[in-house]
């Protein structure tokens, strides 16, 4: 779902974040368990869906984080990928907008993690009422703009 753009039937504006976990199982012989959920928050106004959304990624990585099952990246790579169980998070932003779609990855592939929410910081100004951003450089020392609230979210648990 990169950031991307798509067309569909409505004609109006909707919003929602999506929260994408994928558990990866690989056992002593290398075969693999794939686990995908996702967490749909299409309720309330767009900042209040953001924030349901970054509560549910941060529950569940707690929730992960404290369970002796899953290896970190490092305990995977030790184990040479066999014999472990890891996840992954990803958050998008999808807005629908006279017949387009348009996904926004602004969580889970640092590549364009400031790209993703330079353009969320955008959406958020001229459609919706916020009031807090705030300029930082991007891995190249430009300068974007983005929404303050939860940055250290996005920038502490990068992958």
């Amino acid at each position: 779902m990169k950031n991307s753009m798509t067309t569909t039937a409505n004609k109006f504006i909707t919003s929602k974040y999506v929260v994408s976990v994928h558990i990866h199982q690989v056992d002593k012989k290398g075969k693999r368990k794939n686990e995908n959920l996702e967490y749909v928050f299409d309720e309330g106004e767009l900042l209040q869906k953001r924030r349901s959304a970054i509560e549910k990624a941060q529950e569940i990585m707690y929730s992960f984080d404290n369970d002796e099952s899953f290896s970190s990246p490092s305990e995977a790579h030790a184990k040479k990928f066999r014999n472990f169980k890891g996840y992954s998070i990803d958050i998008y932003l999808v807005i629908e907008d006279e017949g387009e779609q348009y996904d926004y990855h602004i969580y889970g592939d640092e590549e364009i993690l400031y790209e993703a929410l330079e353009a969320e910081a955008k959406i958020f100004k001229k459609e919706f009422e916020i009031t807090k951003f705030i300029k930082t450089e991007n891995y190249e020392d430009e300068v974007v703009e983005v929404i303050e609230e939860s940055l250290g979210f996005f920038l502490t648990y990068t992958i």
